[in-house]
């Protein structure tokens, strides 16, 4: 059905098979595939699985030796089709941030043009 090898993502999972596949593939790694998290590219060792309200979540040990949850569709092994890789967000850096401010200010110092 899926392929046996842990880290590679089922093709076509349904809701209901989700949790056999998770309770048949884990512990594995995972790798953060959702650019707005903290931890995206990061390889981390997911040991287990929860639903906290209503969201799947894997619990994962971070690089410090702690453990947390995060939500399963931000990684490799449950990101839904065509997500991986894909910004979920457009993310200025603080330089971006500081030229648009400019900008903005330029413009609303100038004064208005007439309309014909």
């Amino acid at each position: 059905m899926w392929t046996a090898v842990p880290w590679q993502r089922p093709g076509d999972v349904k809701e209901g098979d989700i949790l056999q596949y998770l309770r048949r593939v884990l512990p594995c790694p995972v790798r953060v595939v959702e650019m707005s998290h903290p931890l995206f590219d990061r390889t981390l060792e997911a040991h287990g699985f929860r639903r906290l309200n209503g969201e799947l979540r894997l619990a994962v040990r971070l690089p410090d030796g702690s453990s947390t949850t995060i939500p399963a569709s931000a990684t490799d092994l449950c990101a839904p089709e065509g997500h991986i890789g894909r910004p979920a967000a457009t993310v200025l850096s603080l330089e971006g941030v500081r030229r648009v401010r400019c900008l903005v200010a330029a413009k609303s110092r100038r004064p208005e043009e007439p309309r014909d």
